[in-house]
C-alpha cells in the first residue's frame, strides 16, 4: 500500500481484528509486532475510519448492499460491508484495489 509499507493482507488481518473486537494497538501488533509507533497505527485507523470512510462505503454500494452489523461504530460496519462486497476472496483489501484501481487509505 502506497506510504504504508504495510502489505494488503496484514492491513486486512488487522481490520478483522478490529473488526472482531480487538483494540487496535495490539490488533495491529498482532499482525506486524514490534514495527511501527503506536501513534502510527492510531493515524493509519483515524485515515481509514475518519478520511477515507464515505470514498470506501460509496464504492463498495455500487456493488453490494451493506450487511446488517450489530456495532454502533462506522468503522466497523465498513469492515464487515468490505467483507460482503468481496466474500470470495480471502484478502477483501486486495480486491478493493484491484476493483476500483484506488487506495483503501
Amino acid at each position: 500500500m502506497k506510504y504504508l509499507r504495510v502489505g494488503t493482507a496484514s492491513l486486512w488481518k488487522f481490520l478483522g481484528a478490529v473488526a472482531d473486537g480487538m483494540s487496535k494497538v495490539p490488533a495491529f501488533r498482532s499482525v506486524v509486532p514490534d514495527s511501527f509507533h503506536d501513534r502510527s497505527i492510531h493515524r493509519w485507523w483515524r485515515r481509514f475510519a475518519l478520511e477515507r470512510q464515505s470514498a470506501i462505503r460509496s464504492l463498495l454500494i455500487s456493488i453490494a448492499a451493506p450487511p446488517p452489523v450489530h456495532s454502533h461504530d462506522p468503522a466497523i460496519a465498513t469492515i464487515k460491508h468490505m467483507q460482503a462486497a468481496f466474500p470470495d476472496t480471502p484478502c477483501p483489501v486486495d480486491a478493493f484495489h484491484c476493483r476500483f484501481q484506488t487506495s483503501l487509505l
